[in-house]
């Protein structure tokens, strides 16, 4: 992950609160085919998950919470002109992945959080080019973080989910399950089944 900001460092954690989408070759839904389903995806990830997340976080690393993630396609880093462009946007941290992820997450109902291990920072910071073996160096400290992160994060799930994200589906299917092809309707049967009539199951 890539900082596109001063005060985001490598080795920092990040726990970003927004996305702006930059991929393009990327399926991003599971609704493509005969079924219809326009999500809300203003707060793309959970809430209740992102705030468990940071407190597992804060004393293994520096935590910022609430950023602006942007996900470009890859595999090639940004150019510095995209970089800076990025930073007009408001963007703080820059990666590859997250998206679709995040949008499949919230149409399954699936809580989704993402934990950004900064490794460098992008191409906007021209004295500090992006370098492979510098980011190596960085993703081997951000691994071994990482692990003790999420073990301080499992004990901390064990709560109801009282999150938006349970019911993400409900009211958003424009397509009248009944009608569609019964092959279809197996493909997504486990998202969409408690919305659907018993016709099909």
């Amino acid at each position: 992950m890539g900082s596109l900001q001063k005060n985001i460092n490598p080795r920092d954690a990040v726990i970003p609160g927004q996305l702006i989408d930059r991929t393009y070759l990327r399926v991003n839904t599971f609704f493509d085919k005969a079924l219809v389903a326009y999500i809300s995806f203003a707060r793309p990830f959970c809430n209740e998950l992102s705030t468990l997340l940071a407190k597992a976080c804060e004393i293994h690393s520096t935590v910022h919470r609430n950023g602006t993630m942007l996900v470009i396609e890859g595999p090639a880093f940004s150019t510095s002109a995209e970089s800076r462009l990025y930073q007009q946007w408001g963007g703080d941290v820059i990666g590859m992945t997250v998206l679709p992820e995040a949008k499949l997450a919230r149409e399954a109902e699936m809580c989704y959080s993402s934990l950004s291990l900064v490794t460098d920072n992008d191409a906007w910071l021209e004295t500090d080019e992006v370098n492979v073996n510098t980011i190596l160096s960085h993703l081997k400290s951000n691994a071994c973080k990482a692990k003790s992160i999420i073990a301080d994060l499992i004990p901390r799930l064990n709560i109801p989910r009282t999150c938006e994200c349970q019911n993400a589906l409900r009211d958003t299917i424009m397509t009248n399950t009944n009608s569609i092809d019964p092959s279809e309707y197996i493909r997504l049967k486990s998202i969409i089944s408690k919305y659907s009539s018993d016709n099909n199951k």
